[in-house]
This record gives C-alpha cells, sequence and structure tokens, in this order.
C-alpha cells in the first residue's frame, strides 16, 4: 500500500476553466484544415483535444512533472473532484509532501517548508507567482487561493 498527502499554497482551478477544445491532427498528414476527410481512406483527419491554455503543449496534468513548464509551480490533478464534471486542478507550491508513510519503506519522504517565520513571506511569494500566471488568462479568483490539501491511498 501507498500512502501520499500533499499541502499546497496555491489557487484551486476547475477543468472547464483550464482546458480549451483545440483541433489537432488526428493523424499524420499534410491536408489543410478545410479538407474534412482523408480523400484515400475516409477516416477523420482532425479531431477535437483539450489543452492546458497555461501551456498548449500540456494535455494531461497530472502532477509533479510539468512542474517547469508551468512558471516553477506544481499543477496538480485532484481526482476526488466535486461531483460529476466538476475535476479540479490546484496551481501553487508545496507546503507540506509525505510519501510512502508506511514503516519500514526506504524510499519513503517528506518535504515542509523549514522556517515557520518565513511561512507568511513564502505564501505572499507563491500568491504572486500564481496570480501573474493566472491574471493573463483571467483565471485569478483571490478567494480560491489559499492551503489546499490533498490525499491519495493505493495499492
Amino acid at each position: 500500500m501507498s500512502t501520499a498527502a500533499r499541502s499546497l499554497i496555491g489557487c484551486c482551478l476547475t477543468q472547464a476553466e483550464l482546458f480549451k477544445k483545440q483541433t489537432v491532427k488526428a493523424f499524420e498528414h499534410d491536408h489543410p484544415r478545410s479538407v474534412k476527410f482523408d480523400p484515400e481512406t475516409g477516416r477523420k483527419l482532425w479531431s477535437q483535444e483539450d489543452v492546458c491554455i497555461l501551456t498548449p503543449e500540456i494535455a494531461d496534468l497530472s502532477c509533479v512533472e510539468k512542474r517547469e513548464e508551468i512558471g516553477g509551480l506544481y499543477l496538480f490533478h485532484d481526482r476526488s473532484g466535486w461531483g460529476e464534471g466538476s475535476e479540479r486542478y490546484l496551481l501553487g507550491d508545496m507546503a507540506l509532501q509525505a510519501h510512502d508513510l508506511e514503516g519500514g519503506n526506504d524510499e519513503a519522504g517528506f518535504y515542509a517548508i523549514e522556517d515557520p517565520k518565513t511561512f507568511a513571506s513564502e505564501v505572499e511569494s507563491v500568491r504572486e507567482r500564481v496570480k501573474a500566471l493566472l491574471v493573463p488568462h483571467k483565471l485569478w479568483k483571490p478567494d480560491r487561493f489559499g492551503l489546499w490539501t490533498l490525499c491519495y491511498t493505493g495499492i
């Protein structure tokens, strides 16, 4: 069994806010967009794909491995959601992270803001970085900025 807990200082966004539909090639071809079907096979030349408006080259925003592509911030996909069609994404920086918490695991890890005296200034720094990334896309919502916690358990 594996477990992980993360606390993130940042902003919560919905899937509908963060993604937009984009027309992309269904497979490699040289046809213009005005041609809808392959003349030889009849296959559709184009398909619709969800693309993140913050980083268009990212379609699957699952976790940490995308950090450098979004301004040095983490973007977590919270699969617990708020009901059908309302999955949420948390954009910010790590306040606390712990994983593989069961005893005896050599790969267990823990991270936290080390100095409680600097916590307020770190929160303000993260707030400004998140805001700078979201304002150009009209996604900054001060009431959604705060401390968010995610917990995962898997077998």
